[in-house]
């Protein structure tokens, strides 16, 4: 009987177990679902083995209202261990859920597919009781076969990311093995681009949870993640491969000690290109990090090394001058001003990061700049960049060690160390022959002018303190540009070249700012300097204008240089010249001019900006074919109309080379002469005093040139007037002035003083003549006689000898003689020597008492103006005079003068007498003075002008043969 009872209860057992309860649970469960969530659940089969306590459900699937998929399952097996029940135990064999399918969305108004499925809770209160849970005891779950689909709808183009093959399993779960356990946890997975994610964990203890385990992520495509982000960004990831792997462990309550071991990341063949674009604006073959410990919550970084290969990108700057990288990675869709939300910003932990080795690796960039008018391209290639010891710690030390080549030729490298915290640096930099020639359009957005060949070279020592009292940056060390050639770019023509400048050692302060140059070296320059018919300098025509310039701003010229601050000292100690060579073309004048200063050499000691330095000059040079040059004095740079004293010599110059400055100056080519000037300039606060010696040697003048806009000068008479007997023109010319004047030109003020040297001298050449000797120049323009006489008086003679002496020094000079007469002085002398002679002729010689006598001289007026004109005569002046004493000697003087104007002198015996006194002249000079008869000549006969003198005055004039 008890075994019928037991045989009925296990037949009903059963038949509950195996048929009843799946039966009633299956419809049991869907609509609880139903209820309880807003989706539909179906079911397959669900199966329940009451003996082994098994229980699995079938072909289950959760979809949302609008028959969406959401959750479905092939098989769900879930194998109790029932005797564990006797242990106040929940002992669970295995759960095996194969074949699970996920879909998972994320929608615009920021909500989960699967949170819409959830019913809203009541609002009854629920009293959180702490419920003491059993002891459980999982011996492995797993989950097979199982897949992901993620679809989010929040950004412009639906993100979808796939996981296949998903597979988990757990193993050893006892939660009485509180402080340690055996259990283990692995995750893998593969993703739908390719990649796969493995994770294996194991569970060192529950209470606290402890893990530790590994992460394998393996050759996901980057392209997937681009995807998330494209509307964000105007590029795309093209390309590329992601991987990384590493330990890690957690401790719950000690979350600081939270740590990520032996990570390394691997990212192969990366490309990245502008979207809709097929032209790559970076490529990296791979990335590597090797040896990286990361504690996320104690923020800790430790990185052994970092490795970038072969780092290709390209750069380009547009017409408007917009680098397209910052196009590129512009967030498009940053939030407006309305939408931002003004949140207080916590105080951030710093990390702690240290970075052993950094390197970059045989990369290169490209750079291409449209925005200057010829583009141009500079590539920066065999990029090698060395970091080592990067830490976030106070007062850490790196090392830098860096290399590139530019544009495959030049090279640049550095290499130092740098510490932060404070920030400082020590290093060196150099630069191997870079090429100048590739920034002619950098040079070009501003000047006419081009770089046909030149390269730079540096090497120096660099370092970086703020606390430094010689200032924050320093550099120091040496610079050299060779082969250089400046052009103008619209003619070709050279402008500027050199062989070599090199600075031998120079110092760069920065912040307070100062140059130091210890010795500079200019060796072979060249400069081609020309003024064109508009009387404009080549170099001057270089300067482009301003595209965006509206307005120029115009310096106060009022303003002294003295008293604009220096911010900014620069002393080169000495420059060395050394086989300079320079052309000056004007093409402004009527004849081209031209002329070469070449094998230039010599030094400039103490150049400097800074008030109150004198510089030194040294320079000496030849002048075309046989001339020379030398500039020598002192000078204060940074004012020079404060002080200045220079010497500017030039020897030996050929004189038919200035003919174009002659005929523009005087109107006259010059066939041929030399040329010496010795210009001396000193100024002091502004005063100019300028001596200026010109010696010119046997010129000769050629054709004049007809040109209404020429001022002709008599330069013919002017050379004869300067000219000495050799042959030698030498001129003192003096200058000075104000340079402060606003119409101070020096130019123009030597050629003023030169002008009106000439016409003053060719004005009164006897006041020139005779001031080069030490004489009144005035005294020199006649020869004084006696009345009515032509005998030269000693006096006269000295004035004579004078003259003799100006012929013969200057041989081209020739002396005109104006023999003169005086219609009263020498006319009324003359007559009374007729009278003498009358007298002395009808009287007795022998008695010198009776020559004069009283009978004589009426008897000679009675036969000139007859007996009674006489009468008359005496008879009037009786009446003037009575007393017979004053009667008789006012009468005697009466009729002499009456008598000596009856005397006849006739205007050829005037005449007569000028051209004797001219004559008596000539003589003395050709015979006494032995000049040349035919540099002596007699002019017309001219009247004197009746003077209150009683000289008369024979005029003398220069004139030019």
């Amino acid at each position: 009987m008890l075994k019928k009872i037991i045989l009925s209860i296990l037949v009903v057992y059963s038949l509950l177990g195996f048929l009843v309860l799946p039966y009633f649970l299956k419809p049991k469960i869907v609509r609880l679902i139903g209820q309880e969530t807003n989706s539909k659940l179906s079911i397959e089969s669900v199966y329940l083995n009451p003996f082994l306590f098994k229980i699995a459900l079938n072909g289950v699937e959760l979809k949302s209202l609008d028959d969406k998929h959401l959750l479905s399952f092939e098989l769900l097996e879930i194998d109790l261990e029932p005797h564990s029940l006797f242990k106040l135990a929940l002992h669970v064999k295995h759960i095996v859920l194969e074949n699970p399918k996920v879909s998972f969305a994320y929608y615009k108004d920021k909500t989960f597919n699967l949170s819409k499925i959830i019913k809203p809770a009541s609002t009854q209160e629920t009293k959180n009781e702490k419920i003491q849970l059993p002891r459980i005891i999982v011996d492995r779950v797993s989950i097979e076969g199982g897949s992901l689909d993620y679809e989010d709808y929040t950004i412009a183009k639906k993100f979808e990311l796939s996981l296949y093959d998903i597979g988990l399993n757990i193993e050893n779960i006892d939660t009485d093995e509180s402080e340690s356990s055996r259990a283990l946890v692995r995750f893998h997975s593969t993703l739908g681009d390719g990649g796969s994610v493995n994770i294996k964990t194991k569970i060192t203890a529950l209470k606290p949870l402890k893990l530790e385990g590994n992460v394998n992520f393996e050759a996901s495509k980057l392209y997937t993640q681009w995807r998330y982000i494209q509307d964000k960004t105007g590029i795309e990831v093209a390309d590329g491969k992601l991987s990384f792997s590493g330990k890690y462990f957690v401790n719950i309550d000690d979350l600081n000690s939270t740590s990520i071991n032996d990570f390394s990341m691997n990212l192969q063949n990366l490309r990245v290109k502008p979207k809709d674009k097929p032209e790559d604006v970076l490529n990296l073959k791979s990335l590597h990090v090797e040896g990286a410990t990361i504690k996320p919550m104690a923020q800790k970084v430790h990185v052994e090394k970092i490795v970038f290969d072969s780092l290709h990108v390209k750069v380009k700057r547009d017409e408007n001058g917009t680098i397209d990288w910052a196009e590129l990675f512009k967030n498009k869709e940053a939030k407006s001003e309305k939408d931002k939300i003004d949140r207080p910003i916590a105080e951030a932990v710093p990390w702690s990061v240290r970075l052993d080795s950094v390197s970059l690796t045989k990369s290169a960039v490209n750079f291409i700049d449209k925005s200057l008018e010829n583009r141009t391209s500079i590539n920066l290639n065999s990029i090698n960049i060395n970091v080592f010891n990067i830490n976030s710690k106070e007062n850490s030390q790196l090392q830098y060690d860096a290399s590139l080549r530019v544009n495959s030729a030049g090279s640049i490298s550095s290499k130092g160390s740098v510490t932060h915290t404070p920030l400082t640096q020590n290093g060196n930099f150099s630069i191997k022959k870079l090429s100048l020639k590739e920034f002619t359009p950098y040079l070009q957005e501003s000047v006419f002018a081009k770089i046909d060949d030149g390269y730079l070279s540096l090497q120096s020592n660099v370092s970086y303190s703020p606390q430094s009292k010689d200032g924050e940056l320093l550099v120091d060390g040496g610079l050299k540009i060779e082969t250089f050639k400046l052009s103008d770019s619209r003619s070709g023509d050279t402008l500027v070249t050199f062989d070599k400048t090199q600075l031998k050692s120079f110092t760069l302060n920065l912040f307070p700012n100062k140059l130091y140059i210890d010795e500079v070296n200019l060796d072979s320059f060249y400069v081609d300097a020309k003024i064109d018919e508009r009387k404009v300098l080549n170099f001057a025509k270089l300067s482009k204008p301003k595209k965006d310039e509206k307005f120029t701003n115009v310096r106060d010229t009022n303003s002294s240089t003295a008293e604009v601050e220096n911010k900014f000292p620069i002393k080169i100690m000495k420059l060395n010249v050394s086989n300079g060579k320079a052309n000056f073309s004007d093409f402004s004048l009527p004849i081209k001019f031209q002329t070469s200063i070449h094998d230039l050499n010599g030094y400039i000691y103490g150049i400097s900006n800074s008030k109150g330095e004198i510089s030194y000059i040294d320079i000496d040079g030849e002048v075309d074919k046989y001339g020379s040059t030398k500039l020598k004095g002192s000078l204060e740079p940074s004012n020079t109309r404060s002080f200045t004293d220079i010497d500017f010599n030039f020897r030996n110059l050929s004189l038919d080379s200035f003919s174009g400055y002659s005929a523009q100056f005087a109107g006259y080519k010059i066939e041929k002469g030399k040329l010496f000037l010795d210009l001396g300039y000193k100024i002091s606060d502004s005063q100019l005093l300028g001596k200026n010696r010109v010696i010119i040697k046997s010129i000769e003048l050629g054709d004049a040139i007809e040109d209404e806009n020429i001022t002709k000068l008599p330069l013919s008479f002017a050379i004869a007037l300067l000219e000495d007997s050799d042959g030698t023109i030498d001129i003192d010319m003096p200058v000075d002035g104000n340079m402060d004047a606003p119409d101070f030109k020096y130019g123009a003020l030597v050629l003023k003083t030169l002008g009106n040297l000439i016409i003053k001298a060719v004005a009164s050449p006897f006041n020139f003549l005779g001031a080069a000797m030490g004489l009144n120049g005035d005294d020199l323009k006649y020869v004084e006689f006696e009345v009515a006489n032509f005998v030269i008086l000693p006096p006269e003679k000295e004035k004579l000898d004078n003259i003799a002496k100006i012929l013969i020094k200057k041989p081209k000079l020739l002396l005109g003689i104006y023999g003169s007469y005086s219609k009263e002085k020498d006319k009324k002398e003359i007559q009374a020597k007729k009278l003498r002679d009358e007298v002395a002729k009808r009287g007795d010689k022998k008695d010198t008492n009776t020559i004069v006598t009283l009978k004589i001289l009426e008897d000679i007026y009675i036969e000139s103006a007859g007996k009674e004109v006489f009468i008359g005569f005496k008879s009037e002046l009786k009446k003037s005079y009575q007393k017979e004493d004053i009667f008789d000697v006012e009468y005697q003087k009466a009729l002499a003068a009456r008598c000596i104007e009856l005397q006849i002198v006739s205007l050829i015996e005037l005449k007569d007498l000028a051209k004797k006194r001219a004559l008596s002249i000539k003589e003395y000079l050709v015979q006494s003075k032995s000049i040349d008869p035919l540099r002596v000549l007699i002019k017309e006969v001219k009247e004197a002008q009746e003077r209150d003198e009683k000289w008369i005055q024979a005029p003398l004039k220069i004139e030019v043969q």
